[in-house]
Order: structure tokens, then C-alpha cells, then sequence
């Protein structure tokens, strides 16, 4: 466990603990901060499920000089799987508040053989976009992409 104060930065201590467990790939923090115009408190859960292949959580509550207290999660998730040349390929991140409209980011890339998918995939402000392309390598090393983009 690692406990440290940062007071002679700020007006007020931010408090951050993290607890590492040797034995398993998971890590949780907490962050707490109290001062004269923001108070906040979020925990912190880190999952090392690979070489780069992460998912994570931080959520929390927050307050800003005298407006109501917020909500906030943000959520994040990396992997990355290759065997040969095929691979899978996903990175996505969203985040939900009581202060604004829940957003997400996703990308995604898939090989199989010759053939190639790729996907982004985005809400924010209550539109979802998605934009999507294909590429398929012919026998004769000639590439064919189809591509497409929709907004809803």
C-alpha cells in the first residue's frame, strides 16, 4: 500500500492509496481530494489481463464550488490478439455523468486472412456514428475496400 499527501501543492491534501496484489493482475486506487472549490472522491480498479490487454474502471463523485455533487464513471478496455498474421484489435472508452449525456468510443480491427474489418464506433450527445471499411486482398495482390459511414 502507498499512501502520500501532495499539501504543500494544493490548499487542501489529496489523499491517493493504491493497493497492488502480487498475486493477481488487479490494481485499485482511491483519490480523494477536499479544498476550497472542488471536493471529489473516485476509486480506481486496473485488470491486466495480457501483454497490453487492460480494462479498467474509475468512478466517482465530485463537487464543484457550490453546484450539486456529480456522478462520473469512466470505463476503458485494450486488447489485442494476434496469431500469425490474423489478428483482433479492440480499443473502446466510455464515460456516464449526471453531468452529461453518456458518452462512447470504440475501434476495432479484425484480420482473417485476406480479409480486413475495420469499425468506429462513436456516441456523444445522443447521435451514435459509425464508420465501417472492408479490405479484401485479391489472389493477385490487388486491394478492394468498401467503406461506409452512418450517422443516426
Amino acid at each position: 500500500m502507498f499512501d502520500f499527501h501532495l499539501d504543500k501543492i494544493f490548499d487542501k491534501a489529496i489523499i491517493f492509496k493504491i493497493l497492488i496484489n502480487p498475486q493477481t493482475p488487479k490494481y485499485e486506487g482511491k483519490l480523494e481530494y477536499l479544498g476550497p472549490n472542488f471536493n471529489g472522491k473516485f476509486d480506481t480498479t486496473i485488470i491486466h489481463q495480457g501483454m497490453i490487454n487492460l480494462k479498467g474502471t474509475i468512478s466517482g463523485e465530485y463537487q464543484i464550488e457550490n453546484y450539486s455533487k456529480q456522478t462520473l464513471e469512466i470505463g476503458f478496455e485494450q486488447i489485442f490478439q494476434r496469431k500469425g498474421s490474423n489478428h483482433h484489435f479492440k480499443n473502446a472508452i466510455y464515460a456516464i455523468s449526471t453531468a452529461f449525456n453518456r458518452l462512447d468510443f470504440q475501434i476495432i480491427s479484425n484480420r482473417t486472412g485476406n480479409n480486413i474489418k475495420n469499425l468506429l464506433d462513436a456516441t456523444y450527445f445522443g447521435k451514435k456514428f459509425l464508420a465501417n471499411l472492408d479490405v479484401i486482398r485479391d489472389p493477385n495482390n490487388i486491394y478492394t475496400a468498401i467503406g461506409r459511414v452512418i450517422i443516426f
